[in-house]
Formats: structure tokens, sequence, C-alpha cells
């Protein structure tokens, strides 16, 4: 039973936050899935319409080696950062517990961080290093989760699993909807009745399996 949780810290409180310092109309968002180990933060996607002061500021610190643009759309530009994280407590402190980083948004004043830890245990413990370490934090909706089984399926059948996943394939959940329950059930031969309780039943299942229940732990 892995746990997850979110975890806000000051963005000038740990190093990465002070490299990546923003102007009030910037927002930063990770990539989702980052590593910790090596290079700990390797893309993040920008949102500010003043691109060249947010690179000069970047490219100025002392721990930047390379700050590479990758993509850009509109006022958002995606950018490859390499940069030494030696010196980033707050990271090495998720790198020793196992922590794997799903998530995180950045605003001038504060980043806010989704985390999934191998147990209670390490959550604690990730507290309390910061807490050594003087970085102020807050960790709150703490759930644990499950594990996929070994053949991936997370408990549903295989009917459930195929019909889902062929639903997400084709614009089922999408907005607006590019397909219909009848249009499924043609696909597999059966009434849309049968389509509609089949889906109910495997987003149920999944959602059991993979959201899991709060633990009622908190970490002051």
């Amino acid at each position: 039973m892995a746990v997850v949780g979110t975890v806000r810290v000051p963005s000038r409180s740990f190093e990465l936050g002070r490299i990546l310092e923003m102007d009030p109309r910037t927002r930063i968002e990770l990539e989702h899935r980052v590593p910790l180990g090596g290079c700990p933060v390797p893309y993040i996607a920008v949102h500010t319409a003043e691109t060249a002061a947010f690179e000069r500021r970047v490219r100025c610190h002392p721990a930047v080696d390379r700050l590479r643009p990758v993509s850009s759309e509109r006022e958002m530009t995606r950018y490859a950062l390499e940069w030494d994280g030696s010196r980033d407590v707050f990271f090495d402190t998720l790198f020793e517990n196992d922590a794997h980083l799903l998530d995180g948004v950045g605003t001038p004043e504060r980043w806010e961080f989704d985390l999934r830890f191998p147990r209670h245990g390490a959550v604690r413990e990730f507290h309390d290093g910061c807490t050594e370490a003087e970085i102020p934090l807050e960790i709150d909706r703490l759930a644990t989760t499950v594990e996929p089984d070994q053949d991936g399926r997370y408990g549903l059948t295989e009917t459930q699993r195929e019909t889902l996943a062929v639903a997400v394939a084709e614009g089922y959940y999408a907005v607006p909807r590019e397909v219909s329950t009848s249009k499924l059930a043609d696909r597999f031969d059966i009434s849309d009745q049968a389509v509609t309780e089949r889906l109910r039943r495997a987003v149920s299942g999944l959602a059991e399996a993979t959201l899991g229940t709060d633990s009622g732990e908190s970490v002051e």
C-alpha cells in the first residue's frame, strides 16, 4: 500500500524554487512522474508572457548548467532544465525516502507537489528531514493507494478492462463526447444498457483500487 499526499512549500525555501524565481504573472508546472534521481526535474512548463526575462533569471543562477526551450504554444514554453541539485535538501530528502513526484505547480509564493511514498513511515521521515533543514511545509490529503496487480488490471475483469480501454480510446470520456454507448454496444455486440453497466462497474472498481481511503493519519 503506497501513500499519496499533497505538500506545499514556500518558493524561497528550497533550491529549485529559488532557481525558478517568478514574477507575479508566472506559473510553472513540472512534468508528470518526474524522476528524482540524477537531474531532479528535467522538464518544466512555464506560463508567462515574459519569456525572455524568465530565461535570463534562470540562466544567471550558478546552479543552472543549461535551460533549453523544447516547445512553445501561446504563452506557455516547455524547457529542459539541467542543474546541479546537490544543494537542494528538499529534493534530496524526497529521494532518500523513495518518494515519487507525481505533479508540481509553482507560483511566486509557493509550490504545491503531489507525491507518492512507499509507506506512512516514509512520509514521517521526509517531514522530519525537512524540519531539521528548516524547510517549512504543509502535508495534507494523505491517502493509501493499491498498487496494480501483476497483470496490471487493478482488480478489473478482462471484459471490464477491455471495455473501458476501448471507451477511452474512442472518446467516450472526451468533452464533448465522441462516441455513444450505442456505438460501443455495437462494437461488443451487447445492449446499450449492458455497456453502461459494464463501464460503471469498471470505473467504480478502478476508483476503489487506485484512490484507496483516507488514512486518517496527519503530519503535524
